[in-house]
Parts: C-alpha cells; sequence; structure tokens
C-alpha cells in the first residue's frame, strides 16, 4: 500500500499523545511537521546520493570480454546461408573472411607507419620552432629573454598535452599497462576509442617537444593497438555515421578478433618507435598477449614488417642506418685478426653489469614509492596534478637550458652518413 507524505504527517501529528497536543501552541506543531518534512527530505537526498553511487560503480565497474561466440537460432540460420550461397565458387565465406583479415593487417601496418611519421614530423617541427626562436634571441645578445621563452614555450607545450589528458584521460600515461590489460581479457573503457587516439598522438608530440622526459615508445604502442581495434571492428560511426558491422566486416565484429587486431597493432607500435619488427612481436609475444598462435605470429610479423617498411620509405633518413634501409656500416677491429677489447676489460664489463642491475633495482624501488605517493597524494586533485606538471616542466626546461651553458667547450656533431663512407 502507497502512502503519500501529507498522510504521514497527519498520522505522525495524530499519534502524538493527547497531552502534548493539548497543551501544545500551534507553533509547536509547525515546527514538528517541519521536522518530518526535513527529515523526508533528507532520507529522499540519500536516496538519490546512493542510487548515483550504485550508478557511478556500475558505470566504472570492469568486466571481461566475451572471446565465445554467442551462438543462437537466428544467427546459426544466418550463417548457414552465408555457406550455402558462396558454396561451390572460389570465394567462399571462410576465403572472403580470410581475404579481409589480410587486407586489414596491412592496412593496420600502414596506418601505424603514418602515424609515427606523422609524430616524428610534428615533433621535430615543434622542437625546431623552440630552439630556433631560443637562438635567434641569444644570436642577438638577449641571453634572459631567450631563457623566459624557453620556459614559457616548454610550458606551454605542456599545458597544451595537459589539457589533452584532461579532457581524455585514456590517454594519459604510456598506455601500456592498460593495452597488457586489455590483450589478457579485461574490458577496459575508453582505451581503444578514436578519441584517445587523437589526444594520444597529438599530446605524445607536445608531450616530448617540451623536453619532458619521456619518449614515444609506449604511447606508439598504445596508438597502434587503437588504430588496429578501430580497422578490425569497421565501426566509423562516432564520426561519419556510417556502421559496417553486418556488411564486410560481420566476422570481424567480435571480441577475439578484436584482441588479435590490438596485438598487430601493439607489435606495429613497436616497429614504428624502435624500427625493430621483431622486437614487436617479442613484446607482444612476452610482455602482451596471453592468447596465442601461429596464425597471430606470421599476420603480426607481417603487420610490423609492413610499417618499418613504410617508415622506412617515407622517412629514410630515420630508418634502421645511416644510409639507407639495408647498409648498416662496416665495424672495424682494433688490430686485423683481434677483437674489439682487451682481457683486463672483462671485469670491468662485469663491473657495469652489476652496477646498472643495482642502479635499475634502485630505480624501481624510488619509482614504486613515488607511484604510490601520488596515488594518495596527488591523483584524487587536478590542481595538485596540475600543479605537479607545472613544476616539473619548469625544472626540466631549467637544466635543459643552463647545462649547454655551463659546458664551455662545444664539439661539432658529426654527419653520420660520411662517418659511414668512411667506415666502408
Amino acid at each position: 500500500m502507497h502512502v503519500d507524505a501529507a498522510t504521514l504527517r497527519r498520522l505522525s501529528i495524530d499519534a502524538l499523545p493527547t497531552f502534548n497536543i493539548l497543551h501544545s501552541s500551534s507553533d509547536e506543531i509547525v515546527e514538528a511537521e517541519e521536522s518530518i518534512e526535513e527529515r523526508e527530505e533528507s532520507e529522499h537526498e540519500d536516496h538519490s546520493v546512493r542510487k548515483r553511487k550504485h550508478h557511478a560503480v556500475k558505470k566504472e565497474a570492469l568486466e571481461s570480454f566475451d572471446f565465445n561466440d554467442s551462438e543462437s537460432m537466428m544467427w546459426r540460420k544466418h550463417q548457414y546461408r552465408r555457406y550455402t550461397l558462396k558454396k561451390g565458387t572460389f570465394w567462399t565465406a571462410s576465403r572472403i573472411t580470410t581475404f579481409w583479415k589480410w587486407a586489414l593487417v596491412i592496412l593496420t601496418g600502414l596506418l601505424v607507419a603514418f602515424t609515427g611519421a606523422f609524430v616524428s614530423v610534428f615533433t621535430e617541427v615543434l622542437t625546431s620552432w623552440k630552439f630556433d626562436t631560443c637562438y635567434d634571441l641569444m644570436k642577438k645578445g638577449n641571453a634572459g629573454a631567450a631563457f623566459f621563452a624557453f620556459q614559457f614555450m616548454s610550458l606551454f607545450l605542456t599545458l597544451c598535452a595537459g589539457i589533452l589528458c584532461m579532457k581524455e584521460p585514456a590517454a594519459a600515461g604510456s598506455g601500456i599497462p592498460e593495452i597488457k590489460a586489455f590483450l589478457n581479457g579485461v574490458n577496459l573503457n575508453n582505451v581503444v576509442r578514436m578519441p584517445v587516439l587523437i589526444a594520444k598522438v597529438i599530446g605524445m608530440c607536445f608531450s616530448c617537444a617540451a623536453g619532458l622526459p619521456l619518449g614515444k615508445e609506449g604511447p606508439m604502442i598504445h596508438a597502434g593497438s587503437i588504430i588496429g581495434a578501430a580497422v578490425s571492428q569497421g565501426n566509423t560511426i562516432t564520426f561519419f555515421g556510417y556502421d559496417t558491422s553486418w556488411t564486410v566486416f560481420q566476422d570481424l565484429r567480435n571480441d577475439h578478433t578484436k584482441r588479435d587486431f590490438v596485438t598487430f597493432g601493439a607489435a606495429a607500435g613497436v616497429a614504428a618507435a624502435f624500427r625493430a619488427p621483431i622486437g614487436g612481436i617479442l613484446f607482444t609475444l612476452e610482455e602482451g598477449a596471453s592468447f596465442w598462435s601461429t596464425n597471430i605470429t606470421f599476420r603480426a610479423f607481417i603487420c610490423a614488417v609492413i610499417t618499418q617498411l613504410t617508415i622506412a620509405l617515407v622517412l629514410p633518413e630515420q630508418s634502421t642506418s645511416s644510409s639507407g634501409m639495408f647498409a648498416f656500416g662496416q665495424f672495424d677491429n682494433l688490430y686485423d685478426g683481434r677483437a674489439n677489447y682487451y682481457v683486463y676489460e672483462l671485469p670491468i664489463f662485469l663491473a657495469i653489469g652489476c652496477m646498472g642491475g643495482a642502479l635499475g633495482a634502485l630505480f624501481n624501488h624510488i619509482n614504486e614509492q613515488m607511484s604510490i605517493y601520488r596515488k594518495k597524494k596527488l591523483n584524487a586533485f587536478k590542481w595538485k596534478r596540475l600543479v605537479e606538471l607545472i613544476t616539473i616542466t619548469l625544472i626540466m626546461s631549467f637544466i635543459s637550458f643552463i647545462l649547454p651553458i655551463m659546458w664551455v667547450k662545444c664539439y661539432k656533431v658529426p654527419d653520420p652518413q660520411s662517418y659511414t663512407t668512411q667506415q666502408e
């Protein structure tokens, strides 16, 4: 039975002792009614807050991927009709699916390569703009103006990247932990979306040009994974309003195919960042995916090779060698017929290796403690994260500007092309 608020108030007042009603003024009765109304409103507000919290938790709850196809009678009839119509012809349904998979693998490699080339060129343009402006001021004798211009431009580039990360929080960081979780079956929200790709690529260029102590390797892996997921699903409804989910890509619109193409994109991202196709395969095999097969190995290798080949053709000066794609130079010995090291240098090499391991362990420990501190003290407040970003940018730009001035003697950078020619 439903009882309205007016009835509750009347029942509450009627439930008062007769003595209190007879000996109470009208003001006291009004106050009692107001207290009842306030209690009802607070209960309603508490219910609304609990409801919002419940929906927020439900929205942020993580789920796993469904790698098995959801079969139904309609799905079976549709598949039977598709395979029956193509039976007896060369382009059967399975061959069409295989063709589209290979075509999209090649397309993924090309798109990741063009993305990597764009990142390299745009980052170089921003960096050249910053250094050329400061160099012109230095030549005019305005060292102070050059210093403040260097600080201001670095801070401007960093804030641009920070605004993109605030707009798309999934674009912050390297993206490797998210992709590793994604490849292991965790369905993270907004990790492989196209807006995240745009914020990731542009923010990567701004961050590297600002001179922050970071690189494009991790973000390129994340960007390649997003491209692989977008290409495999064939869904451009976000930007152009055209959905191809039940046309030529209907056999690819499932979680396990999306996972495989994210693997291909991650391998291509490693190839674009390090110019190492085999390194991309090893990274996805050892660090990323938990689901692997020979078909995935071969397709990921082809995707990474396509990326490396495209970058070598588009940007030949940034390929694996200095004089082309296949010229690696010549490594001469110290003396004819002897090795490039002395026996007494072996203990020095061992000491360097031990020091490197110890320093690496120390770095991991410090990084872990700083991550815990930032998670507790900084991540919950956006203004604190913004202050942290500004502080790190100003410190790094100050060091980058002061150290070259302190180093009095300058050396001319050798030409890699002439150095390789001399070796050959």
